[in-house]
């Protein structure tokens, strides 16, 4: 099991479905309807607001999306 995954399980159902159909949203390259903005300080690392989830990830390589931190709206959310 990866990290994410663990991290996934942690969310209610509902919150599982919703962070799942994003994440396939943000891999198809799929960005309409989301709410998508550069993290300031850096360079190319984004996050998406879905309610109070945030998804944070960065392009890689040939613009490929990597999802590195999946949390709920706190005062740490953004700490990493």
């Amino acid at each position: 099991m990866t990290k994410l995954e663990r991290i996934i399980k942690k969310f209610s159902a509902t919150e599982r479905k919703v962070i799942k159909n994003t994440i396939i949203q943000l891999k198809t390259g799929s960005f309409e309807g989301l709410d998508v903005k550069k993290l300031q300080g850096s360079r190319d690392i984004y996050r998406v607001r879905k309610g109070s989830m945030r998804i944070m990830y960065y392009l890689g390589v040939n613009k490929e999306v990597v999802i590195f931190a999946i949390a709920r709206r706190s005062d740490n959310t953004y700490n990493f």
